[in-house]
């Protein structure tokens, strides 16, 4: 194993090209089971995954936008030897909180308000800053994108946030839906 390594690091030099780590955290929702963190970061692809949540008869995507890049280790060969950011670097705009929904509805047909939606951050109630939104049909079996933008500025802990989209539903969803609440979690991407 260790003659396999020495043989790649010896060749690199002779290959040209780049690779590199980055390391980040990100937010996932959840509903009632806290996501475990775990010791290890989790693919950067699998994100995507972790995003989405089952709330009664439909498939909710929800993306808070408070992704950050806290590490990025690159080796380019030929140009610079190593490159190393240690220093976070944030995908986002801290003065205001965007959350992006995607709505998949298998069940009932149901009209969907986002200028209904409730952000909660401690005691405070937020609606979206956009007040155009219209009620929207949601059929049974399509995709809907919503990109809420609550004027506020991201709070120091995902923890205090959660995300009621009980009041934009109507009908409304059946009682002891809890609210959508976050969990940062860790990940890593590899790329060359």
């Amino acid at each position: 194993m260790w003659l396999g390594a020495v043989v790649l690091a010896a060749a690199m030099p002779f290959a040209g090209g780049c690779w590199g780590l980055r390391r980040g955290v990100a937010s996932v929702p959840y509903l009632e089971e806290t996501p475990t963190r775990g010791s290890f970061s989790i693919p950067r692809r699998d994100l995507f995954h972790r995003r989405h949540v089952d709330m009664a008869d439909m498939r909710i995507h929800v993306r808070l936008f408070d992704e950050v890049v806290s590490s990025d280790l690159a080796a380019v060969f030929y140009v610079i030897p190593v490159r190393i950011r240690l220093r976070d670097k944030e995908y986002f705009d801290a003065a205001a909180i965007r959350i992006d929904l995607d709505i998949h509805s298998s069940g009932v047909s149901r009209t969907f308000d986002p200028a209904r939606v409730e952000l909660e951050i401690g005691d405070e109630i937020c609606r979206p800053a956009r007040k155009e939104f219209r009620s929207v049909e949601l059929e049974p079996g399509r995709n809907w994108s919503f990109s809420l933008v609550f004027d506020r500025p991201m709070p120091k802990s995902e923890s205090e946030m959660r995300l009621n989209l009980a009041p934009a539903f109507s009908p409304p969803l059946p009682p002891g839906v809890p609210a959508i609440r976050f969990k940062r979690i860790r990940w890593r991407e590899w790329y060359s």
